[in-house]
Parts: C-alpha cells; sequence; structure tokens
C-alpha cells in the first residue's frame, strides 16, 4: 500500500501503539445531465433599420458533466509494529462542471 498519509500515535503506557491512514479517491461514473434550456433562433429577419428580427426560436437542453468520486479511507491499527485491525470507510461525492 506504500507509506500512508498520516500516522497517529497511540497513547499506550505499556505498547507501542499507531494507527496507519491511507487515503485515495476514485472516479465513479460521468456522465451528461440536462441542467436547463436555452432559447436559440431558427429563423430571423433583417429589418430595413439593420436590427434583426427573430421569426421562430426553439428550446435547446443545456448539459453539464456529472462526476460521481468516491473518497476511500483505510486505518490499519498496530501493535508494536504488527498489524491488529483494519477499519475502510467510503464517501461518495457528485460534482459537476
Amino acid at each position: 500500500m506504500g507509506a500512508p498519509s498520516e500516522i497517529t500515535p497511540v497513547e499506550s503506557p505499556s505498547v507501542k501503539a499507531e494507527v496507519w491512514i491511507y487515503r485515495r479517491t476514485t472516479l465513479g461514473t460521468a456522465r451528461q445531465v440536462q441542467v436547463g434550456f436555452k432559447t436559440v433562433a431558427v429563423d430571423t429577419e433583417a429589418l430595413p433599420d439593420g436590427r434583426t428580427r427573430v421569426m421562430h426560436s426553439r428550446d435547446e437542453p443545456i448539459f453539464q458533466e456529472e462526476l460521481e468520486m468516491f473518497d476511500e479511507t483505510v486505518r490499519l491499527l498496530l501493535f508494536n509494529d504488527t498489524y491488529t485491525e483494519q477499519t475502510r470507510s467510503f464517501q461518495r461525492r457528485v460534482t459537476r462542471r
């Protein structure tokens, strides 16, 4: 697993105890999600004064990428430099960009 992200000593009068903490983030799914609409001119007409008049328009969807991420934390308990116990936790995050 390599070097831990963090090592936390545990108070103990008789033994050396530490918690080794490993963290990593992995990508889950990536997908396009609709977040709204925008109105787009389909047919326009040029007016004599230089302005443009919209004759017809339509709504088009607006999409953003949605990323699912997982933050994993593994904690290893060591007594006298010997592995004794492990806990693992996951946290899911969803972000848009």
